[in-house]
Order: C-alpha cells, then structure tokens, then sequence
C-alpha cells in the first residue's frame, strides 16, 4: 500500500503541533516561546584627555601626537588631535596609551597655513615638542608645548645621542629600568643647562608664557621659533653635506658661551652635530643675523673610532677652535685616547683610558691647522669609570711633564696600528695601581692633580661627590630641580663651602 504524500504531510505536521485530521488546535499543548536573546552594549573604554596650549604665539592648526613608539615619526595608530582657537588641544587617550603616555614625547607639527595669534599664518614649517614627564598621566594637568621646551627635548636627545642611548619606545622604557635611569637622569642634566642658559626656573620652561605676560619669555620664544624654522629648512643641506651620517642634530641659535664669554649675545650661530657609523663630527659657526651666511668658525671637532686589537677602541680627535672673539687666531689641537675594559678583582667592570695630547701653533685660519700628531702635548689623562651597586664612578689623574708619571706607559703614544705591538697586562697592571677606586687614598705627588666623583641616583634625588687634592664637594639635588652644595675635608662632615 502505498502512503499518500498527504498522510506524510498530516505526520509531520502533527510533530509541529499543527493539526491536520487529527486532535484540533485547542487541545494541543501550549509552547512558550524563548526569550530574546539580549546583545549588551559594550562599555565604553576609559579614556583620560591630555590637555595644553601650543604657544609660539597660540597656534591654531597644528597637529598635537603623542609618539608611543619612539621614533619620532607619526603613524597612525598614535593618538593625534589638531590645535584649536588660543592653541588648546585635547588629546584624548584610551586606557592602554594613557599606561604609556608618562614615557611618551610630545610632537607638535606646526603646517604652512596654521595660524599663529601673534604672527598670523605660518609661512615656513617647523616642530615643536615636549620630553615624556615620567610621572602618571592623570588628565588634570596641563602640557604646554612651546619653543622652550623644544629646546629642552633637543638637548635631551643630544646628551642621549652622546652616550649612545636613544629614547625608545614605550615599552622599552617601561621594561628596561637602566635605560630609564639613563633618560631620566639626562632629561634632569638638560632642565638644569636651560636654567643655566636662559635664566629661567623649572616652573617657567613649562609654564603658558604668554597668559602670564612674560614678555622676555615671549621674545625668547620667538628667537628660538626663528631658530628652528632655520634648523628644519637646513636639514636637507646637512643630509647633502653628511651622506653617510646616522643621525644629525641642527640648532640656530642666539648667543655662544664660548665665543669670547658670550660677548655677542644678539649674534646668531649654527651648531651642527654629526653621528657617523665610526664617529662624531660637530661644527659651531657665526652666522649672518638672516641665519643664511657663515661669518666666522667658531669650533670645529672630529672624532673617528676605531677597534683597537681584542680588549679595546682607540678614539681620535681633531679640535680647531677659536674662542676669543672676532679676529682671534685658531688652535689647533688633536688628542688620542684608548680605552680597555677590564674585570678587576672585585669583579666589576672597569673603564681604562690614556690619553695624549698635541697642540700647533697659533694659525690665523682653520685651513692653516695640520691635524695630524696626536702626541707631544704637555699633558697626559689616565681616566676610569665603572659602575657599583648601580652608582656611577669615575676618577682622573693628570700629569704634566713635571711628573715623574708623565713618562709612566712612554710607548703608549700615536696608537693607532699599535694593537698588536704594546702589552696590554702591563696597561692593565698601571691603572690597577692608581687607586683609581672612589674609597682608596690617592698618593698625590705622582700627579699634578686628580679628581674622583660619585653619582648616586639610586636613592631618590640625585648627589654628586666630588673630591680632589683640595678636599670635597656635595650637590644634594631637591624635587624642584635644584641642588645644595657642601663641603668637606674628610667626606665625614659636611658644612657651607668657603
């Protein structure tokens, strides 16, 4: 017998309830219908705002980024906000990179066509910036990116350049206590160099200059935009000048410590530093108050460093310089040092270097200096350097050609190719007898003088100890970026130095 299609149907539809030839609709069982599922809404994530001004004049238009990955380069997926009326931006932070934003700088790109209060459209282009803090960012404070601090970011990144550390990422400062260490005790150093050079108080470099009325400040600032609008459109010559450099720092500025003690303090100058795979390089000149024409050398310096046989590097240096004011004649003056590193018996790593020394005679032009001795100088450096339960130190003795010691290692002198010619155990067994440790006593008459220094940043705020033949030295440093100096004669009992 064959089942009709319409049986099957009726089958099928009786399992769903619905009835067809069998039991009606009313005595089929009821069936409670699910709830719906419910999709939440996600939370929103935290976010903290970093708010500030960015001050030439205020400036409008300009793009505020917070560069999470260190390389002073912006990419997309750091957070960013454009400068609004009287320079306010607010730039807004989620959870993760307000984590990272204490270890973070702060770029300002200034574009053509942003609008300066003061001045009114940008014609040139140029970058502003603010060093990382290294305190929590927690959204109630202010971070002001001005001309000044710029300059305070430039002298940070040159210090770190020199000791051949660079800024890093977020995570490679949050990770890497040492290199922390090493960028927060340089970003100290370089709040304390613009105190010094501009006369200025911690609070003022990070302070709105133009909402207190400082007009000194304000002209500052505008010297210093001057300036870096000068160094940003000079890059590109830098870059043609030196094809083969790692890196390049330019600086247009007004004034020079060491051109005759800052006698032309309107003047302009053009400082140049040169990071080469096998060196340094750096030049300081006079410039033309348009900042476009060199009027006069001021220092020139050439550093190359070389490997130096299995235990060290020998570093050489070619100085011409003039630092008497307009019309004084040129030194010129080379130096080699070579250094060894050497485990000593308490099993630190130590830092042994020697220095020497040659001088020319005076020349009226830097074309004149013959660069080409490192040797016969007066003087002679035997300098070291370690670090102990994560406090720095470092000592050197001189000696001049008085000295019984200035013969002391005579061979040691034009280095370079001598790697294999000299004994370095008889190098090592000299220095180890300089009592070169910061506790042990130093026999003063093998020297012409001598110094030794501590670097204590391991136990709060920073002290420095000094001490030489004429006794000792303490700069206590405060929260407020300033120090207290005392004196000793036995690094026992400190008072008021005389």
């Amino acid at each position: 017998m064959k089942t009709s299609k319409l049986y099957l149907s009726c089958i099928i539809a009786s399992l769903l309830i619905t009835g067809c030839g069998g039991s009606s609709s009313d005595d089929a069982p009821e069936v409670s219908k699910p709830d719906p599922v419910v999709i939440p809404t996600p939370e929103p994530e935290p976010t903290v705002t970093m708010s500030g001004k960015v001050i030439d004049g205020y400036v409008s238009g300009a793009t505020v980024w917070l560069d999470l990955n260190g390389d002073g380069v912006y990419n997309e997926d750091e957070p960013s906000t454009v400068s609004q009326a009287a320079g306010e931006y607010h730039l807004e932070l989620s959870a993760e990179n307000q984590a990272c934003a204490q270890y973070s700088n702060l770029y300002v790109d200034v574009p053509v066509g942003a609008f300066d209060e003061d001045n009114g459209e940008v014609k040139a282009a140029y970058q502003m910036m603010l060093p990382a803090g290294f305190s929590p960012v927690e959204g109630d404070e202010v971070f002001h990116v001005t001309p000044i601090t710029t300059v305070l970011f430039q002298m940070l990144n040159t210090e770190l350049q020199n000791r051949g550390a660079e800024f890093g990422s977020c995570e490679a400062l949050k990770d890497n206590d040492a290199l922390r260490a090493i960028v927060e005790t340089e970003l100290d150093e370089a709040l304390l160099s613009i105190v010094d050079r501009y006369n200025l108080s911690i609070e003022n470099i990070f302070s709105d200059f133009i909402a207190t009325g400082d007009n000194d400040r304000k002209q500052l600032a505008l010297n210093i935009v001057k300036g870096l609008k000068a160094s940003l459109a000079y890059q590109t010559t830098a870059k043609e000048r030196f094809p083969k450099a790692d890196f390049i720092r330019v600086e247009f500025y007004q004034g020079s410590a060491i051109d005759n003690n800052n006698a032309y303090p309107e003047a302009w100058y053009r400082d140049i530093a040169i990071w080469n795979p096998d060196g340094f390089q750096s030049e300081l000149v006079k410039v033309s108050d348009d900042l476009q024409t060199k009027v006069r050398d001021i220092y020139l310096r050439e550093v190359t460093n070389i490997r130096w046989g299995e235990y060290g590097e020998l570093a050489q240096k070619k100085d011409r310089y003039s630092y008497g004011g307009d019309g004084s004649t040129y030194t010129c003056a080379n130096s080699e040092a070579v250094i060894i590193r050497h485990m000593n018996d308490e099993h630190l790593e130590v830092e042994f270097a020697l220095s020497n020394e040659s001088y020319s005679d005076e020349v009226a032009t830097v074309k004149e200096c013959d660069n080409q001795v490192y040797s016969g100088g007066d003087n002679r450096y035997f300098e070291t350097s370690y670090v102990d339960m994560g406090i720095f130190y470092e000592s050197r003795f001189d000696t001049s050609k008085v000295n019984v010691e200035f013969t002391a290692l005579a061979d040691w002198v034009e280095l370079e190719g001598k790697s294999e010619q000299l004994d370095v155990d008889l190098f090592i067994e000299y220095f180890e007898g300089l009592a070169y440790q910061f506790d042990k006593v130093v026999d003063e008459e093998r020297h012409s003088s001598w110094w030794k220094r501590s670097t204590d940043d391991m136990h709060g705020n920073r002290i420095i100890i000094t001490k030489d033949q004429n006794g000792w030295e303490k700069m206590s440093y405060q929260d407020d970026g300033t120090y207290i100096l005392t004196c000793s004669q036995d690094g026992e009992t400190w008072g008021e130095c005389s």
